[in-house]
């Protein structure tokens, strides 16, 4: 009979969905003179699919879609693991993952692609403003393979919505 009111006060978001804006550094065309490949930052849409399992243990799925110009695209999809530490209004986390990646290029008006590994590792914190809302800023490493690791820092940031509590 005490557990069962002790499990009540357990209250934490139990699946969490975050959308918006995410840039991903990436190597640009080597310089002619110094060989050396300027980063270039490319802008794309980022997802965040959020299972807590306890109020500091939890599985998320990253899911980031972005333009690298000329009509080609990279599309990551990336699950993994999460750690936070939940306060009243900040919850702070790190997260790392392991998934795939597609790369689509368009060539002469055709379209080639293929597949490759995908990692992503970092952390960043959501800003709760109601108990079904809040404001998620992620900055991680996100690297993918398709000949030799590609990829910088990916910075994404958006709203987070509680789907259950």
């Amino acid at each position: 009979m005490i557990a069962v009111p002790a499990l009540a006060q357990d209250d934490f978001p139990r699946v969490e969905l975050a959308f918006g804006y995410a840039n991903l550094g990436f190597p640009g065309a080597p310089n002619a003179t110094t060989g050396v490949s300027p980063t270039e930052h490319k802008s794309g849409f980022s997802m965040h699919q959020g299972f807590n399992l306890t109020s500091s243990m939890g599985i998320e799925n990253y899911m980031g879609y972005y333009s690298l110009g000329n009509q080609s695209y990279i599309f990551a999809n990336i699950i993994g693991g999460k750690l936070m530490y939940r306060t009243d209004k900040v919850v702070p986390y790190v997260v790392a993952g392991f998934g795939g990646a597609s790369i689509t290029q368009n060539i002469g008006g055709f379209s080639y692609g293929g597949s490759t590994m995908a990692y992503r590792l970092g952390g960043g914190f959501d800003y709760r403003i109601s108990d079904v809302m809040g404001w998620r800023v992620d900055v991680s490493k996100l690297q993918i393979h398709p000949n030799g690791w590609l990829g910088k820092m990916n910075i994404s940031t958006g709203i987070v919505l509680v789907l259950m509590q």
